[in-house]
């Protein structure tokens, strides 16, 4: 901007507003990415609320990265701007420098609020994401410890009966397979009760 305002022969009136316009350029660019990044957490936190976080957690890093990065930016920009501002009455400057650097200081500080609303969002959601994939493996390690109660019983009673020795029980029965069968069904029905009175719940949503 500043190189198209010389070419066509527009005037600056001080140095301090080269720098305004230089200023304004970055900042403009740091809008449009700010704007970027807001967009993909909407994105990311409406599939939170949907429960379609796979693949979610990848993305938040990168947006918070970047948010971190622009406020650590802004920090520079905002000391330069601030420490002008406060220091115009002391040092005598021109009265155009002082309102040029107050403005920018204003600008500067509403841009880095937004990165650092940003920064924050993206945090507060990879906790919530982290949550939900430790429920869900709870869950899940839920379910494995009531199939492994349920099948332990009739495992070790399966075993029992098809050890090749001597003696074993039933093996002159008539029915000894049905009742075989009938003890290790009953045992996972027994561990099955036991899990009930103990009062085993899976964990709550």
């Amino acid at each position: 901007m500043a190189k198209d305002a010389a070419a066509e022969g527009r005037s600056i009136a001080a140095p301090i507003a080269l720098l305004e316009i230089i200023v304004d350029q970055v900042t403009a660019a740091i809008g449009a990415t700010g704007t970027r990044l807001s967009e993909e957490l909407d994105e990311i936190e409406d599939h939170i609320l949907e429960e379609r976080t796979r693949g979610e957690r990848r993305r938040l890093g990168p947006i918070r990265r970047d948010a971190v990065r622009l406020h650590r930016q802004l920090l520079g920009l905002r000391a330069v701007f601030h420490r002008l501002d406060e220091a115009g009455e002391d040092e005598a400057l021109p009265p155009l420098a002082q309102a040029i650097a107050a403005r920018l200081a204003q600008r500067l500080d509403a841009f880095d609020r937004d990165m650092m609303v940003l920064a924050e969002r993206s945090r507060l959601m990879q906790e919530e994401l982290s949550a939900a994939l430790a429920h869900s493996a709870n869950r899940q390690l839920y379910t494995l410890s009531v199939l492994t109660a349920l099948l332990l019983p009739p495992t070790l009673v399966i075993g029992l009966f098809g050890m090749n020795t001597k003696g074993l029980p039933l093996t002159e029965h008539e029915s000894g397979s049905l009742v075989a069968i009938t003890i290790a069904v009953t045992s996972a029905l027994a561990a099955f009760a036991l899990i009930r009175l103990l009062s085993l719940r899976p964990p709550r949503d």
